[in-house]
């Protein structure tokens, strides 16, 4: 947010970045409609019971970002945890939409979907994933948290829309439940146990990095039978 703030020109960028997500979803129909309408039915679901999904997830841990719960403090310094009560916080008129991630997980299952293309659609789906992150953060919409959270939460919808066979029923099945787990997981921590995950941030570092690692490894076994 520091690098952005004060420079209107890079916050307009990032923000074209950010509300571009539509955008870059079509264009990932578009070409798959060429292929085959089947592909893009699937798409079609995927996005749709991932974006239905997700919404009811914000009522289990509502949240919203620190441009809206914390305006005095965003994007200048981080707030002290001495200065907030963090189970009775409370913030008005800002939507609860903060984790998982939608934004980042739709850009992230573009990424994913397009395996199968030219090396400049990966390449180009791999920058607007990693703009996409940067842009939700600098923004101030999102927390670090919700966008690791969101990596098992699209790993459960693109494994539940791969195709499946007798091959790679197994694939899709550990890596939807493992998805799904570690996804109630954290919504349990932030839900119930936001004291002691704040009282020990090493703790949660290990966590995010196992949730990542983890993720990557399941997705990749989920590809590599499923090409």
């Amino acid at each position: 947010g520091r690098m952005i703030g004060g420079h209107p020109l890079l916050w307009d960028l990032t923000s074209t970045v950010y509300y571009a997500l539509p955008f870059a979803v079509a264009l990932l129909c578009a070409a798959q409609l060429r292929k085959n309408v089947d592909g893009l039915r699937r798409l079609l679901w995927l996005f749709g019971v991932m974006s239905a999904v997700g919404f009811c997830l914000y009522a289990v841990c509502p949240a919203t970002g620190p441009i809206y719960a914390f305006p005095k403090w965003f994007p200048l310094r981080p707030p002290r945890l001495s200065d907030i009560a963090l189970a009775v916080l409370s913030v008005s008129g800002a939507p609860r939409n903060a984790i998982p991630s939608l934004h980042f997980s739709t850009a992230l299952l573009v990424f994913w979907n397009t395996s199968g293309m030219r090396k400049a659609a990966r390449i180009a789906s791999g920058l607007f994933l990693a703009g996409t992150g940067f842009a939700i953060l600098a923004l101030g919409e999102h927390y670090l948290i919700d966008i690791i959270v969101a990596v098992p939460f699209s790993l459960i919808f693109q494994a539940a829309f791969t195709s499946s066979s007798r091959s790679n029923s197994a694939p899709r099945y550990r890596a939807m439940f493992s998805g799904a787990g570690l996804v109630a997981g954290w919504l349990l921590m932030l839900r119930f146990w936001i004291q002691p995950l704040a009282m020990w941030p090493a703790a949660t570092c290990v966590l995010s990095i196992s949730t990542l690692g983890a993720s990557f490894l399941v997705w990749r076994g989920l590809r590599q039978e499923a090409s």
